[in-house]
């Protein structure tokens, strides 16, 4: 995820949204999800586990 969002190979999701501040924002969440997905892989030990982390931020 981090490399899609920083590198050069960007996630169409994000590039098709017009607004500026929201796509900042919602980059912004993928990374931090991303970066918690890194740091704290012990925590998650299963795909639900992966899932509830996700269905927060898009709450």
């Amino acid at each position: 995820m981090i490399r899609r969002i920083g590198g050069v190979d960007h996630v169409e999701d994000f590039e098709s949204t017009r607004e500026g501040s929201i796509r900042a924002d919602s980059e912004a969440k993928a990374l931090e999800l991303a970066n918690s997905l890194l740091k704290e892989k012990q925590q998650f030990l299963a795909i639900g586990e992966v899932i509830s982390p996700i269905m927060q931020v898009q709450s």
